[in-house]
């Protein structure tokens, strides 16, 4: 383009790079190589003016470490002259060399980061519906419950075990997975994310006490009542300031139902 390139780079244009590498180490390297092409010795050469080491380079890279800009610029333009140009050669290879290096590491390490991420986020996450399973529950619930203004919201499928029973296993899946969407719905409306399914047909929300109630009646008018092959389901919830509490009311309810007399609306007759 008309215009002539030195074939040295300055020593700025050097720190410039060398900053981009300087928080992977990559700028240390390249001066202590610098300083060590300079001084020769191994060869029995005697340092000369342009190769005696000094600390020059050194308060330079403290400048630019310190974040004093117009230190690291003015020292780098008094310390351009001192540098041979194999120097500078040896200088910037030395620091892309060792970015590289350590920035394949960062790689490696991020890449292993997130795939042991992804595997806890797996072990914490029920297959089925989604949600977070039973060992995500187990950790998240103490800390719940020592909270004064969390609540515990449990809730269970009435008439589900017949379901199972009667249509099958893939439609029992098809009923929980419903069952799931309703409450996980039921929570975000109301700006909770923490859905757990506890197993089988248990499912619970942590949620503010203050929208405990109002996630338990959405979620049940939500689900609303079911036919699985002429299997009647609905949902049910209780809340608690603990899991026990929540789930001991949601135990008697259900036993409470399965001592009335069963009806043609629950189940229906075999044809």
């Amino acid at each position: 383009r008309g215009e002539t390139k030195s074939p040295l780079p300055t020593l700025k244009q050097l720190m410039v790079e060398g900053v981009a590498f300087t928080a992977m180490g990559g700028a240390f390297r390249g001066i202590a190589k610098a300083q060590q092409i300079r001084q020769k010795t191994e060869d029995g050469i005697k340092p000369t003016e342009t190769t005696q080491p000094n600390d020059e380079t050194a308060q330079t890279v403290k400048g630019m470490l310190s974040g004093d800009t117009k230190t690291a610029e003015q020292r780098a333009d008094e310390f351009t002259g001192k540098l041979t140009e194999e120097d500078v050669k040896q200088t910037k290879e030395a620091s892309i060399v060792s970015g590289k290096e350590v920035t394949r590491e960062g790689q490696k390490l991020e890449s292993e980061k997130g795939r042991r991420i992804n595997a806890e986020r797996q072990a914490e996450t029920d297959v089925l519906t989604g949600l977070a399973n039973r060992s995500a529950l187990d950790k998240a619930l103490p800390s719940a419950e020592k909270d004064p203004n969390t609540s515990v919201v449990a809730f269970d499928a009435n008439n589900f075990g017949k379901v199972n029973k009667v249509a099958g296993q893939e439609i029992g899946d098809k009923a929980l997975v419903e069952v799931g969407n309703a409450i996980k719905q039921a929570a975000e409306e109301n700006g909770v994310n923490g859905i757990f399914r506890r197993g089988g047909d248990e499912f619970v929300v942590l949620t503010d006490k203050k929208v405990a109630d109002k996630i338990r009646q959405r979620a049940e008018e939500i689900y609303g009542e079911k036919d699985y092959d002429g299997v009647k389901v609905s949902l049910s919830g209780t809340t608690g300031s603990t899991f026990k509490e929540a789930d001991s009311t949601l135990q008697a309810a259900k036993t409470a139902r399965k001592a009335k007399p069963e009806t043609s609306s629950e189940v229906a007759k075999p044809k």
